[in-house]
């Protein structure tokens, strides 16, 4: 299969329209493009024959390029392009090799030109392998086309002494990107879609401000009226997730609701409990009638629940029926004609 190349077409910056580099702009690209390229910008490459190939990566030497002579400041276009073979071996795979010539023209109209090429064998895929070969051979073409302008777009790769002597050299290593460096997705939006959302957040934070004064006003309103009204106006504390509160909560409470439990702490210290092991007195307390002998849960906090509380009536659908709930003393002053005489030091050892 044969394919015709294509015509030549002239460069943006040589139709005509060329504006020259300035004095200061000609001596600074001068002395950038006699330099030496450092070992980071080197790579080698298994060549055949067992040598080594150094070369420069493709873009490289477009990011190289921009900053010299600036993103406008040179352009590149194909003069002709063109496949050179296409087998089909065994199997139906393809080998295929294209050539394409590229010129690279700078903004004073000086241009280069130079031919690349691009070559795979024994790909299954027909349009895997012209898809390789056309990248390849462009990339060539422009590598090669710039490596004329002078040593640091390529040239001194070619020097072989060169490459001995900057392979001793160490590499600089690269530095972090930070952020400031990145192009965000929000350098994509325009400028009227970064106002249109600067507008509707500060929309949103005028109506929160608006209704934080609202609330504001109300409660200093009720507070010149008095105690009355400010209790009024402010919210009603809510029921802990899970319970609601109903008329007899202010009579009743839970034993392990964390402020009797404080209130345990305080009888323990104030008054003598029972302690676990037996004693007379202890004898006496359980064949003492109308009283409930301290269960042997273990420790001070143990007797001292069973002494001073009774657990809350049962409520309709509770956890605890009136038929299981036995009846304790109400209050410390109804045990303390059988608490015993070593009580006292137990419970201070208990809590020790």
């Amino acid at each position: 299969m044969n394919y015709q190349p294509t015509q030549p077409r002239a460069g943006p910056a040589g139709g005509g329209s060329n504006e020259p580099f300035s004095a200061e702009e000609s001596a600074r690209i001068q002395t950038l493009l006699r330099k030496k390229l450092g070992p980071e910008h080197v790579s080698t490459r298994q060549g055949m024959g067992n040598t080594r190939l150094s070369y420069v990566e493709g873009w490289r030497i477009i990011s190289i390029a921009n900053e010299i002579f600036g993103f406008s400041g040179w352009s590149s276009s194909i003069q002709s392009f063109g496949i050179d073979y296409m087998d089909m071996g065994e199997g139906g795979r393809y080998s295929v090799g294209a050539t394409c010539v590229m010129r690279v023209t700078l903004r004073d109209g000086t241009f280069r030109e130079d031919a690349g090429f691009g070559m795979i064998e024994n790909v299954k895929s027909k349009g895997q392998a012209l898809e390789k070969v056309r990248k390849e051979a462009v990339t060539d073409a422009l590598k090669r086309a710039m490596r004329q302008f002078g040593n640091v777009l390529g040239n001194c790769v070619y020097d072989k002494e060169y490459v001995r002597s900057v392979a001793q050299v160490q590499k600089q290593p690269r530095g972090r990107v930070s952020g400031e460096a990145l192009f965000r997705h929000s350098d994509l939006e325009s400028a009227e879609d970064r106002g249109s959302q600067q507008a509707a957040d500060a929309q949103a934070h005028g109506e929160q401000t608006h209704s934080n004064q609202t609330h504001s006003n109300q409660f200093q309103s009720a507070k010149a009226l008095g105690p009355g009204a400010v209790s009024a106006a402010q919210p009603a504390p809510r029921a802990p997730p899970g319970r609601e509160r109903s008329a007899d909560d202010s009579m009743d409470f839970d034993i392990d609701d964390a402020g009797v439990l404080d209130m345990l702490e305080d009888l323990e210290t104030q008054r003598p409990v029972i302690h676990e092991s037996p004693s007379p007195g202890f004898a006496h307390a359980q064949q003492s009638p109308g009283h409930l002998a301290p269960s042997r849960v273990g420790g001070a906090m143990g007797s001292a629940r069973n002494l001073g509380f009774r657990p809350p009536p049962a409520r309709a659908g509770g956890y605890r029926s009136a038929e299981n709930t036995p009846e304790r003393p109400r209050s410390f002053a109804d045990v303390t004609s059988f608490v015993p005489a070593s009580a006292d030091a137990g419970a201070k050892r208990s809590h020790t």
